[in-house]
């Protein structure tokens, strides 16, 4: 799906999510690989305390993954934030 600026301008309007996802039993290796596969070096996950667990679980492959890398989670009121 193309998040264009016309498709998400009222998202926070609207319940659920746009992007067809659901909650928990997510493939944690699977997203790192895609994380990495296209080049992506910043994530920000939005959501509350099963949004975190989901977050540190990320933070934690991206680390094993890449023990070279500097890597940096940040969490603050609901928004998870991973930098390496």
């Amino acid at each position: 799906m193309e998040l264009s600026p016309k498709v998400v301008n009222d998202i926070h309007k609207r319940g659920g999510t746009i992007l067809q996802t659901s909650r928990g039993c997510h493939d944690t290796n699977k997203i790192v690989d895609n994380i990495q596969d296209h080049g992506i070096n910043q994530v920000y996950i939005i959501g509350g305390d099963s949004t975190k667990k989901g977050a540190v679980a990320i933070y934690k492959e991206v680390e094993k993954k890449l023990r070279s890398a500097r890597i940096r989670l940040k969490q603050r009121y609901g928004l998870a934030v991973l930098r390496y």
